[in-house]
């Protein structure tokens, strides 16, 4: 366990090398003085005699003064910048919900939830479906799956507004990584100071890369028929339940991000 203070902690390693030095003159100073007072030598010399304790106390002071002042200044600052952190957050947190949530028909995340469920429960169903069944004989493609596919499809449609389901979509994912990018760079290290787990930020960032981690445009309808394999509409199915995995995560994240800039506000 370390015990050395803060403020000896903080400084510079060249003003704990200074100050090591300075402390050294000092004492060797302070021994040529009682040295000198046995040996009367500071008899009648009192401006010699006082040049020394002078020259002895600026020697262990200044450097114990500039320690604490440098102390002082680097906690000061620390602490309005994180002032003015805090007063910005409100603000970046409010833009990243209003632009995760826009891409959604409900205007409250609990909806919105309800809505991205559906789909991966009717991805899910495509997807075991699609799978090869032994000894199952089926037609060419994947025209079997038209019931699956159409459910999908209508869950899109259900979950997300029009942009979010072409090829735009890719301007609301960059727009919700350069928010979350803008909160990181303001909270700096201060993000964890208020109310965040250690590993929410880290998940975060995860999630929003996990959104186009499989295809850059993940919510598009889907279409079968004979050119199109089971397989590539499983691949497809895969694709969308994990970007709904994403998208439920940061869903669940917003009350912790709304009360960074509840607690942050004045």
């Amino acid at each position: 366990m370390d015990m050395r203070p803060a403020w000896w902690k903080d400084a510079d390693s060249s003003v704990q090398r200074v100050c090591w030095w300075s402390w050294g003159l000092a004492a060797v100073a302070l021994a040529v003085g009682l040295y000198g007072d046995q040996q009367c030598w500071w008899d009648g010399r009192p401006v010699g005699a006082n040049l020394l304790s002078g020259l002895a106390g600026f020697l262990v002071g200044v450097p114990v003064a500039v320690l604490f002042l440098s102390h002082l200044a680097s906690r000061q600052a620390q602490t309005m910048g994180r002032a003015a952190a805090l007063k910005q957050a409100p603000v970046v947190v409010g833009q990243f919900r209003d632009t995760l949530l826009k891409g959604f028909p409900s205007d409250t995340p609990g909806a919105a939830r309800d809505r991205l469920k559906d789909l991966r429960t009717a991805c899910k169903a495509l997807s075991f479906a699609a799978k090869r069944q032994p000894g199952v004989i089926r037609a060419p493609g994947s025209s079997y799956l038209a019931k699956e596919i159409e459910a999908v499809n209508r869950a899109l449609e259900q979950a997300f507004v029009a942009k979010a389901r072409n090829s735009q979509q890719k301007e609301w994912f960059a727009e919700l990584s350069a928010y979350w990018w803008q909160l990181e760079t303001v909270l700096g290290p201060h993000l964890y100071d208020v109310g965040l787990k250690p590993e929410q930020p880290v998940r975060i960032e995860a999630a929003l890369t996990k959104l186009t981690a499989d295809r850059e445009t993940p919510f598009l309808q889907m279409t079968g028929g004979l050119s199109v394999s089971p397989a590539t509409l499983q691949m497809l199915a895969s694709a969308v339940i994990n970007s709904v995995g994403a998208l439920l995560y940061l869903l669940d994240q917003l009350d912790d991000l709304e009360g960074i800039g509840r607690a942050s506000a004045p």
